[in-house]
């Protein structure tokens, strides 16, 4: 089971190039019989700058920003994390009461070289010739602040890729948690985006004053769990 990592502080499908074909020789069985050998190849596209191919959370909205940031370099065999966000819920003031923080939207640049802001999100691109499905997962890699509480709101929309994300609210902790995941043998291969929804920090009260950080663990998994 191959298991694809990545770390982080609407629908479109692919598009197949570069078809190779090589030619080999041919047997023959006899006067009256022979076998032609027939092969091709579809290879992985490469990433245009321009349009690096992160398509938006809803199709029905408008696209993110061409330029939404990193994106991860490694395509695999055709199965990756091709982008996620990272998470900033700003600061507040110590306080004796209990608080909650929202994550800031993410943002990127657009096509005017303007900074726009858009929905925390994860995109996966799956394009394997033979799709067996795959599972997404998310942990914090060590504890965010003692006693305070993650959450995210998994969401996707209707889609042709077999994909499904977990209900309700999820809450991240230091264990792996389903955030997505996809039966699609028989679906269409493309690349999806997922959102992350409300997300946010229960801060208990009299919480200490410093600068707290964690890293978000994504694992993607290639078949269904």
């Amino acid at each position: 089971m191959k298991s694809i990592k990545l770390f982080s502080t609407f629908t479109l499908i692919a598009t197949f190039v570069g078809i190779g074909v090589q030619v080999s020789a041919a047997t023959y069985d006899g006067p009256l019989d022979a076998n032609s050998s027939v092969t091709a190849e579809i290879t992985i596209p490469p990433v245009d700058p321009g349009n690096p191919e992160i398509p938006p959370v809803d199709p029905g909205e408008p696209e993110p920003p061409i330029d939404p940031g990193e994106m991860n370099p490694d395509r695999g065999d055709g199965l990756s994390i091709r982008y996620v966000s990272s998470l900033d819920f700003g600061s507040a003031e110590f306080s004796t009461q209990a608080q909650r923080l929202t994550a800031k939207p993410d943002s990127g640049i657009d096509e005017e070289l303007e900074e726009q802001e858009f929905e925390n999100m994860v995109t996966v691109e799956d394009i394997r010739g033979e799709r067996d499905g795959w599972t997404l997962t998310v942990r914090q890699a060590t504890e965010f602040m003692n006693g305070s509480v993650m959450s995210i709101n998994p969401h996707v929309v209707e889609n042709d890729f077999g994909v499904t994300t977990a209900s309700g609210s999820l809450i991240v902790n230091t264990e792996d948690e389903v955030f997505a995941q996809a039966d699609n043998q028989e679906a269409d291969a493309g690349v999806i985006s997922m959102g992350m929804g409300n997300v946010t920090l229960d801060v208990p009260a009299r919480a200490g004053v410093g600068a707290y950080e964690t890293t978000l663990m994504w694992n993607l998994t290639n078949g269904p769990e």
